[in-house]
């Protein structure tokens, strides 16, 4: 079963996040970057998001419920 958690997007909007699909959690002063699974893409993007939670917040907040 995904491990689920809910974050807030530097834009403001909520992202559900997959946990069991990160790869690691890039703290910088002012957000998080979540790096996903898979590094680069075959177009040279990386898969990521940038949220406002420190990862500790991250680690630290309940999973989302599953149905």
């Amino acid at each position: 079963m995904a491990h689920w958690k809910r974050v807030t997007g530097t834009d403001g909007y909520p992202i559900d996040v997959n946990m069991d699909v990160v790869a690691y959690l890039h703290p910088f002063k002012d957000h998080t970057a979540i790096c996903f699974v898979g590094g680069r893409s075959g177009e040279g993007k990386v898969m990521l998001v940038s949220v406002k939670e420190t990862p500790d917040m991250i680690h630290s907040a309940n999973p989302l419920r599953s149905a």
